[in-house]
């Protein structure tokens, strides 16, 4: 990518955010405000893709463990 490109990119990025409202820039819990519905609603998303994170990386890393000592014996 050139110089240019990047730097318009860079500019345009930085007039959307500058031009975003305040509640696009952080989440209700970021702002730690106590709405039950939404600050409930978030938690669990947060949980829920944690969830699905580590369920999906878990059995790579043992791939990779299992694969690493095989590796070492041979």
């Amino acid at each position: 990518m050139s110089r240019v490109k990047a730097l318009v990119r860079m500019g345009v990025t930085l007039a959307v955010a500058a031009g975003a409202e305040a509640t696009v820039h952080a989440c209700p819990i970021c702002f730690q405000i106590e709405d039950a519905h939404v600050t409930s609603g978030v938690r669990a998303a947060v949980g829920v893709l944690m969830g699905v994170t580590v369920a999906v990386m878990a059995p790579v890393v043992v791939f990779a463990v299992r694969f690493a000592k095989r590796e070492r014996r041979g």
